[in-house]
């Protein structure tokens, strides 16, 4: 990808996700069933950036657990464990931006 190069990431349909992936950014945009959990142990290398757009998320991260509704957010430190679950009935629409943090390998 050049630099200065936008592109768009489709909203998913339902239960799918799309992504893109950079050189140091990776952007995930994922619609959840209600009760639908993510635990993505890798992530963990990662500082992430999330917001919910749609429904409402818990998440415990960092030692502390949240409860998140549309157009809230979290920052998320790198090395500290996540864990995601969708608490609307409807499900929840999930952006989220895995940061590469300089001297960590993927």
């Amino acid at each position: 990808m050049t630099a200065g190069m936008c592109i768009s990431i489709a909203t998913p349909s339902a239960r799918k996700m799309t992504s893109a992936i950079g050189g140091h950014l990776e952007a995930r945009l994922r619609r959840f069933a209600g009760g639908e959990e993510l635990n993505e142990s890798g992530d963990t290398l990662f500082e992430e950036v999330a917001a919910v757009i749609e429904g409402a998320f818990h998440v415990d991260a960092a030692g502390e657990s949240y409860d998140l509704s549309a157009g809230e957010g979290i920052v998320i430190p790198p090395g500290e464990p996540r864990a995601w679950r969708c608490d609307a009935d409807e499900g929840g629409l999930l952006y989220r931006v895995l940061v590469r943090v300089p001297g960590v390998a993927p």
